[in-house]
């Protein structure tokens, strides 16, 4: 357990984790739901373009994400979800192909398929990855109070009461800060030509 920072010490801003309420660490489910949530739509493109049968989209995308579910444990976290993901539904579709003569691609096809959606998402992943580069850049950039505040608001997930206990200011105070900081890091941000 670590001890809350001293007023006016900006140098290392530990909480302890007895202080983050429960409700704040999310769980397996909710992870999965914004992994889900993430990835429904590139993963119903690819899905539409591997089934030339409308009527069993739906079915298809509900049995990948029933079995993605279901074989959470499997899933490699060092690995990008969204082929995984897409790799359980070309499964189930070539098994829907053998098993219901469903109308879906050749196997040459779907492999390639696969390969584009990979590729596609690999490369909207960098460009993720620079834009998070950049905030972060930016954030460095942050005056050592403003910095303190973004870090612990939402690199630590603290709760505004808990950081103006911690920093011995007032939640108004923790407001203002933030606010200050969300606005210099935008400026930042424009200045990259990565806000409009």
């Amino acid at each position: 357990m670590t001890t809350p920072l001293p007023p006016n010490d900006h140098s290392s801003s530990e909480i302890s984790d007895t202080e983050i309420p429960q409700s704040a660490v999310p769980s397996a489910r909710q992870l999965f739901e914004v992994l889900v949530r993430e990835q429904s739509g590139s993963l119903l493109a690819f899905i539409r373009a591997v089934c030339h049968d409308r009527s069993i989209e739906d079915d298809l995308m509900q049995e990948a994400f029933v079995i993605a579910w279901r074989r959470l444990g499997d899933y490699d976290r060092s690995r990008p979800f969204g082929p995984w993901l897409r790799g359980i539904a070309a499964r189930c579709a070539m098994k829907r192909r053998r098993t219901r003569g469903a109308v879906f691609v050749d196997e040459a096809t779907l492999e390639s398929l696969t390969q584009h959606a990979n590729l596609f998402e690999s490369s909207r992943n960098h460009e993720q990855g620079e834009r998070i580069d950049a905030v972060r850049e930016c954030v460095e950039r942050l005056a050592e109070e403003h910095r303190t505040v973004v870090r612990l608001a939402y690199q630590d997930c603290h709760a505004l009461r808990s950081i103006a206990d911690c920093l011995a200011l007032s939640e108004e105070n923790v407001k203002k800060r933030l606010q200050r900081a969300r606005a210099a890091v935008a400026k930042c941000m424009q200045s990259k030509g990565l806000l409009a």
